[in-house]
């Protein structure tokens, strides 16, 4: 079941980025983007620059390229250029620390098949992750979009970089133009971690 949880969280962050508010991107817009997230340690909402004020569960950034940089456990390191979703629990969730991120989905900008898979095996061999998958599904997508059910997408299994997690995913999904999303789902199950102090 984890394994298909990052094609899910990559779908609702897709939906979340087209519904974002107004207020939402003026938030965006208006605060300047913290250039280093260091998610090694914590993963708090203050660790990725959260807006003061900013009430809602989820924070879209879109850096200008190279002015953002990740760093999560076991120097996995994440550089742009990129758009990045950050997700907290909603406010109507009762017993949970809404200071603490939920996920987080990188979203690499629409590129050709085969750069989209280059990237992929360069991450997927960087970050120790099992690529077969993205690479069955490069193949299937070379010469146009599989049309047949799931076969523009292919996601890597959930991997987890610590005991605790986060948990880190690799998404593809081929368009009709011959191009591709590519993105990263980092995942924190905070239900293990409410303990979790700032």
């Amino acid at each position: 079941m984890r394994r298909h949880l990052g094609v899910a969280l990559m779908l609702a962050a897709l939906l979340a980025a087209c519904t974002i508010t107004v207020d939402d991107a003026e938030q965006s817009e208006e605060a300047p983007v913290k250039p280093v997230w260091d998610l090694r340690n914590s993963h708090r909402i203050e660790d990725v620059g959260w807006p003061a004020g900013h009430e809602g569960s989820t924070y879209k950034v879109d850096p200008p390229p190279g002015e953002l940089t990740i760093l999560l456990p076991k120097e996995v390191t994440i550089e742009g250029p990129f758009d990045v979703i950050a997700n907290r629990p909603l406010l109507l969730e009762g017993e949970v620390d809404h200071g603490l991120l939920e996920y987080l989905v990188i979203n690499y900008d629409r590129e050709p098949v085969p750069d989209a898979a280059r990237r992929a095996a360069d991450l997927t061999r960087r970050w120790n992750l099992d690529g077969s998958e993205l690479a069955a599904w490069a193949a299937r997508n070379a010469d146009g979009r599989d049309n047949s059910p799931g076969g523009s997408m292919a996601s890597t299994s959930e991997h987890p970089l610590t005991e605790d997690g986060p948990f880190l995913s690799i998404d593809a999904r081929a368009l009709t133009d011959g191009r591709a999303y590519l993105s990263v789902t980092v995942f924190w199950g905070n239900e293990d971690n409410q303990g979790e102090a700032p």
